[in-house]
């Protein structure tokens, strides 16, 4: 595991099947600061919150609640490979939403370009620990700060 929290947040934001065109909901993962990085054998403590992706290990509690509180939100299969990561997918289609789409482009679901955007992300905040294994890690993103504090 890479990152630590002593709580942690499911956002859910808005967002459009490329598959399908259906309107379905994406989920993320938010530490708020203060969260730790593990770098060079040693947990770092982080003035700013993240929004976590390409997610592949997740301690055993966050796995139950994001199965109670976002199904679409998925662990891959066992035999998926090293590489393989936690992966939203549609509600209706069922197929698999890209991660670089929803962290890695301006206006994707988990990088709001406008109040609006922002605005549309929700959060629930889960006063539990959290550790987990992510590839990829949004510092701070814009909007998103305001929900974790």
């Amino acid at each position: 595991m890479n990152v630590r929290s002593p709580r942690y947040g499911i956002a859910r934001a808005p967002a459009v099947c490329r598959a399908c065109g259906a309107p379905t909901p994406v989920f993320a993962l938010v530490l708020p600061a203060g969260h730790e990085v593990l770098e060079d054998g040693d947990w770092t403590p982080q003035s700013v919150c993240a929004v976590l992706f390409y997610v592949g290990r997740i301690s055993e509690p966050v796995r139950r609640r994001l199965a109670a509180l976002a199904p679409d939100y998925r662990a891959p299969a066992a035999d998926a490979g090293e590489d393989a990561h936690w992966t939203n997918h549609c509600e209706r289609c069922a197929l698999p939403a890209s991660e670089e789409e929803l962290h890695g482009e301006a206006d994707g679901a988990f990088v709001p370009m406008s109040p609006a955007q922002a605005e549309a992300i929700e959060l629930v905040v889960v006063p539990e620990p959290i550790e987990a294994d992510a590839a990829g890690y949004g510092v701070d993103p814009p909007g998103i700060a305001r929900l974790v504090g």
